[in-house]
């Protein structure tokens, strides 16, 4: 293992079943044009065979640290690996994905280059036979002092629904470790949904510079089909309330990033609320809808309802949540099968 004086980059995996798509992961971090970083692989009690991988990496080359632990979830997994971490900055990445050899060196760069906090760059979409270059909604630029007020501001929403300002993905930014020790409380285990935005926007709401490169793509993310599901998930609303209360918490030091979580939080909901009204919901329709009400009294709960500008939602967004918020949970109910039946008379009549 290098010195730890000579590690600037903690680079964090954490691994549950990405069998097929691990070496590749593992091999684009250690091909690295930047030698001073460490790689720390976490074995969330995967069932395959990535622990056996990652044991036979760590025997080979000395950059990289393996943690193995019973399956905690992807939240606990990572905080663990930034525990191990040794570097003045840290990047966590998924173990499906891959990068280009420059993206390290680069993001380095721009970090020492302007005293970062945080560097965010742009990455690449992989789907089947296509490939679709992403950027961040907020301009490429070097963020600091006075400019910072724009990030704080837009990072959660830019102002129509729903684009935030910056994505709130993980895996193209490089975050310095100092960042996370203080005046941050990890999330609970439970989330699934959300659990990148529940460290990227805390970490930015405490950063005092921040660098976006928005033409530079590095990041690969690897979009698997059947990962995602339209079926409704039963701690759903459960996840969405741990959420948004550990994002309220830690965004609480920075009011101007806190006004955006209000947008975020309508944003989970409507994922939500349109799961549980779906035809793949096999609950009966009062238990749906005695989840939903049971969802709206903790979501109104936590006061981030008010004042929201409803000029930059879409006509369908809109005539959804506004009911929401204002608890017209029956209108609410009857707008979305009013658009649901029209959706499908068009596609008999149409």
């Amino acid at each position: 293992m290098m010195p730890s004086r000579d590690i600037n980059l903690s680079i964090v995996i954490a691994v549950y079943k990405v069998e097929p798509y691990l070496i590749q992961c593992i091999e684009s971090v250690l091909n690295q044009d930047y030698p001073f970083f460490e790689l720390i692989l976490v074995d969330d009690g995967s069932p395959d065979r990535c622990p056996a991988i990652c044991d036979e990496y760590a025997a080979k080359d000395n950059r990289i640290k393996v943690i193995h632990q019973a399956n905690q979830g992807v939240v606990a997994a990572r905080w663990n690996g930034i525990l191990a971490a040794s570097g003045e900055y840290i990047s966590l990445i998924d173990g499906d994905d891959w990068v280009e050899p420059d993206m390290y060196r680069h993001m380095i760069d721009l970090a020492k280059g302007n005293m970062a906090d945080l560097v965010i760059v742009g990455y690449q979409k992989e789907k089947v036979n296509e490939t679709a270059q992403q950027r961040n909604a907020l301009d490429s630029g070097l963020y600091k002092n006075q400019a910072m007020d724009i990030i704080y501001r837009k990072a959660l929403y830019c102002g129509k629904y729903y684009e935030p300002g910056i994505i709130p993905a993980l895996w193209n930014k490089i975050i310095k470790r100092d960042l996370f020790f203080s005046e941050f409380k990890p999330s609970e285990n439970i989330i699934r949904l959300g659990e990148d935005a529940s460290v990227t926007y805390p970490m930015i709401a405490k950063s005092e510079s921040v660098v976006i490169d928005n033409a530079f793509h590095p990041y690969h993310y690897r979009v698997i089909d059947g990962s995602m599901s339209n079926s409704f998930d039963e701690l759903f609303f459960d996840r969405a309330i741990a959420l948004l209360k550990g994002l309220k918490t830690n965004l609480a030091i920075n009011e101007r990033m806190q006004s955006g979580l209000k947008y975020y939080g309508l944003f989970i909901s409507q994922i939500g609320i349109m799961t549980l009204f779906s035809r793949n919901n096999t609950k009966r329709f009062n238990q749906r809808v005695n989840i939903l009400k049971q969802y709206h009294a903790q979501y109104k709960a936590m006061g981030i309802t008010e004042g929201i500008d409803w000029d930059g939602f879409d006509s369908k967004s809109k005539s959804i949540l506004q009911p929401f918020v204002n608890n017209h949970l029956w209108l609410m109910i009857l707008r979305l099968y009013y658009h649901k039946g029209l959706k499908r008379l068009f596609q008999i009549f149409g």
